[in-house]
């Protein structure tokens, strides 16, 4: 995931769709964190990948889909990757975030991605997927990975 968010931070495709989702916005790195998760929630809907299979998708294919379609359906790892991606392509950090909801040692379940300013003091979670699945709380704490 990491790989492909920084792939798609120098796609032309990923930067154009960024800069067009923070135009007019300032110069207020939490305002464009806000206004890209925003755009991700509104254009994404949730849907697993197959049965006993991962499937990442890089941010490009996704916009182009989003440009196709108007939404593009995929679950939170893809979520995550383009909400890093488009973050990445106009100078913000991202990270992920791992979690398990249901027992300590379960394998983690579910991703999103959070876009801060270059301070990284305040984070702006996206997670559009969270409240279709209806997760439960957390059960161990989360694994943060920067990008």
């Amino acid at each position: 995931m990491r790989q492909l968010a920084i792939a798609g931070e120098m796609s032309p495709l990923v930067r154009e769709q960024a800069a067009f989702i923070v135009a007019g916005l300032g110069r207020d790195q939490l305002t464009m964190a806000g206004a890209i998760a925003g755009w991700v929630e509104q254009h994404t809907r949730f849907l697993y990948d197959p049965l006993h299979f991962e499937a990442f998708t890089p941010a490009d294919q996704t916009i182009a889909i989003i440009d196709a379609r108007g939404l593009a359906q995929m679950d939170c790892d893809d979520v995550a990757i383009l909400t890093a991606a488009l973050g990445l392509s106009v100078g913000l950090r991202a990270r992920f975030v791992v979690v398990s909801f249901y027992a300590p040692d379960a394998p983690y379940e579910h991703v999103w991605a959070e876009l801060s300013d270059s301070a990284g003091l305040s984070w702006v979670p996206s997670d559009p997927s969270r409240p279709v699945l209806g997760l439960p709380p957390l059960g161990r704490p989360p694994l943060i990975i920067e990008v």
